[in-house]
């Protein structure tokens, strides 16, 4: 009997931590710009950087994704991306030379982002 209680008592726990940990996570998106060129085509990414500010502490993370715009395939890109967990949401087409984007997102723990990101 006092097994079962202590089995019943650490599987509430353990679910219970599991929803509270899944909860913290906060969603950011990213979109892939496409715009084509004369030679090649332009790839810019936008995930809320600037030169002085990245959303994403990770250095290392943060030169994966820059890594995107060396990347000349939509399809190479967009298995990339989804290899480093970005998920696709939507395209939009482009029209008389303005770039066509790509519209992804990712969850990420609170520890992964800057402290102004965190709401």
């Amino acid at each position: 009997m006092k097994t079962r209680m202590i089995v019943a008592i650490a599987l509430i726990q353990f679910l219970a931590f599991t929803v509270h940990a899944q909860e913290k996570k906060i969603k950011k998106y990213c979109e892939i710009s496409f715009t084509a060129g004369i030679f090649a085509n332009n790839v810019k990414l936008n995930f809320g950087q600037n030169k002085q500010y990245s959303p994403i502490k990770d250095s290392l993370y943060v030169r994966k994704l820059k890594h995107v715009e060396t990347l000349s395939n939509r399809i190479s890109i967009l298995n990339y991306m989804s290899k480093l967990g970005w998920k696709y949401i939507e395209t939009t087409s482009s029209f008389k030379g303005e770039p066509s984007t790509v519209l992804l997102s990712k969850e990420f723990d609170p520890s992964e982002l800057d402290p102004s990101e965190i709401e």
